[in-house]
């Protein structure tokens, strides 16, 4: 035992000797050293030594979760590993005796960041100068093979050398090219284009490839203004020079039409365009019926009114085209005539399958073209599709041509002015309405006596309660001043209603044509004020809370969480009670003190630099 001991305690005496260590961790140290001006612990170079950290890049890597790893294992490990005598070139002197409790001090972690910095700078720094001497290597087998691109193509001012060896450059500029040229086409009109494509080929590329394989094109247009386009996942991203293109190049083909309201007239305007018939007309094998064409008419239309001209006498025609329904008859005539060819057809067709009874018979339709000359992209559409054909117009020609004419007010002109001429020309007429009215049965239940809401469908059914009283309204406020119109309870609760549900356009139209038998606005404000019952603020309301639980038979077990009726972010002032709000109450035993903040002179401004505000829900 005493042997191995022995050969251990030899063993890490070698390890801990400085000698000993890789001359890379060595020489990282000295230049440590001598670029920080601190002189680093032996038992710190034996630590990281021991724990594997033996390279720059190592020790570059380094984060505070190493830094606590490290010092875990040399509180449980290193101790069992390493003899008692030795614990002063692992633990230092503060630490030797006590390795339990091992832990680097706050100025020696500081400068393990510092040595961990270091590297991190030498590490980058190394990695530069291999990148440096990697490019200038591909540059030499560039020029060895002769690519001409490179003296086109030089360094960019940011010390980035090009790599033109797996890149065609002229190949790519002719793609650009091609990609700006589609994009303009597609997008100018023919005029326009045919002057840009003379101009796109001025345009100047400038393409480089950078140390990263990053492919950048500087453009220059033919306006002499640049733009730097990248490729991407072998894809140009030219948008913004297509947004140059589009601002300054393509602006009058950009430019929307606006939609100026056409005059009336503009819907008038003579056709003079004829149908081409001579057309081929399409087969379509659907059904045995035969779509014929709508021919078109011309007639005259005679105006009262001449355009361009002061002479009322005057008159214009113009020619305008009506599609017009034909008989069938007509129809299979012209379509003979017109197309005898597709007849033929259609009777050979049908006397192959009248030969064939075992087949389903061939159901057979044609549709013929007619040629749009001002839209040909317009599709072809049926004759119910037109405004014609359409429902409302069918149902207006209808009306018309029945023979039922349809009432007009107008109408009753004549017999209301005969009875005014014999109402006034016969005095006692006038007076036999007034008494056969006065004796109706129907005009007496309009002076009944009502006097509860109760017992009125008792005494009444030919009219409904609520209009009996804007009866009473409207004959008791007859002979009083708008100022001094009354209205009962029931009146006022069913306006407030109308009010609240409807609304106050409503109401306002309502009262400007029942005047004398609904209240107004501000009759209906006041009912409220006086009726509504006053919270102030801090007062736990229980009757009133009581009294709306057992009105609507509620149960009086109730959990209240937080009172938020009425919120307040500002001071205001109360006129009723005289009192500021929106100062946050003080407690007592949890309840508000009420009637705390009163508006008088002497305490007003202490309230306001002292008393804390109301910002959130109390």
């Amino acid at each position: 035992m005493s042997g191995e001991s022995e050969n251990t305690s030899t063993a890490s005496a070698e390890a801990a000797n400085s000698g000993a260590h890789d001359e890379n961790v060595l020489k990282i140290f000295q230049s440590a050293e001598s670029s920080l001006h601190f002189k680093i612990p032996q038992y710190i170079k034996n630590l990281l030594f021991l724990a594997g950290f033996e390279s720059l890049a190592l020790i570059a890597t380094m984060t505070e979760k190493n830094i606590e790893e490290l010092e875990l294992y040399a509180k449980e490990e290193l101790k069992s590993i390493v003899p008692q005598q030795d614990y002063v070139k692992y633990y230092g002197t503060t630490y030797k005796n006590y390795p339990e409790k091992f832990k680097f001090v706050i100025g020696y972690k500081k400068m393990l960041h510092l040595l961990i910095e270091f590297c991190k700078s030498q590490e980058n720094s190394v990695n530069e100068e291999n990148k440096e001497n990697m490019s200038d290597t591909v540059v030499k087998l560039d020029n060895a093979r002769g690519i001409a691109n490179s003296e086109a193509m030089p360094a960019s001012s940011n010390g980035e050398k090009s790599i033109n060896s797996s890149f065609d450059f002229t190949e790519e500029n002719r793609t650009v090219l091609r990609l700006i040229k589609n994009w303009t086409k597609s997008r100018a009109d023919q005029s326009r284009w045919i002057i840009l494509n003379s101009d796109l080929d001025n345009i100047i590329f400038n393409t480089r490839s950078s140390v990263e394989k990053e492919i950048t094109s500087q453009i220059t247009c033919f306006c002499k203004s640049s733009c730097r386009v990248p490729k991407l996942n072998n894809r140009w991203v030219l948008s913004n020079f297509f947004r140059h293109l589009s601002a300054k190049h393509l602006n009058e083909s950009h430019e929307p039409e606006k939609n100026k309201n056409k005059k009336i007239t503009s819907f008038l305007k003579p056709t003079h365009r004829p149908i081409d018939r001579s057309g081929p007309s399409k087969i379509n094998i659907l059904q045995n019926e035969v779509i014929h064409p709508i021919t078109r008419t011309s007639e005259n239309y005679i105006s009262n009114t001449a355009l361009g001209t002061n002479n009322k006498d005057s008159v214009y025609t113009q020619n305008y085209e009506i599609r017009e329904a034909n008989t069938v008859e007509s129809d299979v005539k012209y379509f003979e005539e017109e197309h005898s060819g597709i007849v033929q057809q259609l009777s050979s067709a049908e006397s192959k399958v009248e030969s064939q009874p075992n087949l389903q018979k061939v159901r057979i339709a044609t549709s013929l073209e007619v040629d749009n000359d001002a839209n040909p992209k317009r599709a072809k559409l049926s004759k119910w599709s037109t405004v014609k054909y359409s429902r409302t117009e069918r149902l207006r020609r209808a009306r018309e041509k029945g023979h039922q004419g349809q009432t007009l007010l107008t109408n009753f002109f004549e017999i209301a002015g005969h009875l005014s001429t014999i109402i006034q020309k016969n005095p006692n007429v006038t007076d036999k309405i007034i008494s056969c009215v006065a004796h109706h049965d129907n005009w007496n239940n309009f002076s009944l006596d009502i006097t509860s809401f109760q017992d009125y469908e008792e005494k009444s059914s030919f009219i409904s309660s609520f209009l009996q009283r804007l009866l009473e309204n409207a004959k008791g406020n007859a002979t009083q001043s708008a100022n001094n119109n009354k209205y009962n309870d029931i009146t006022k609760k069913i306006s407030i209603y109308l009010y609240y549900v409807g609304g106050r356009l409503l109401y306002e139209t309502i009262y400007a044509n029942l005047k004398n038998c609904v209240p107004s606005i501000s009759t209906l404000n006041r009912y409220l004020e006086s009726e509504r019952h006053c919270i102030q603020e801090g007062d736990l309301d229980l009757v009133g809370l009581k009294k709306h639980l057992e009105e609507r038979g509620i149960s009086k077990l109730i959990w209240i969480s937080e009172d938020a009726t009425r919120i307040k972010t500002k001071i205001e002032y109360d006129p009723k009670t005289n009192k500021l709000l929106g100062f946050v109450l003080p407690l007592k035993n949890g309840l508000p003190i009420k009637n705390i903040f009163y508006a008088t002179s002497a305490p007003f401004k202490k309230f306001l630099g002292r008393k804390a505000k109301h910002l959130m829900l109390t």
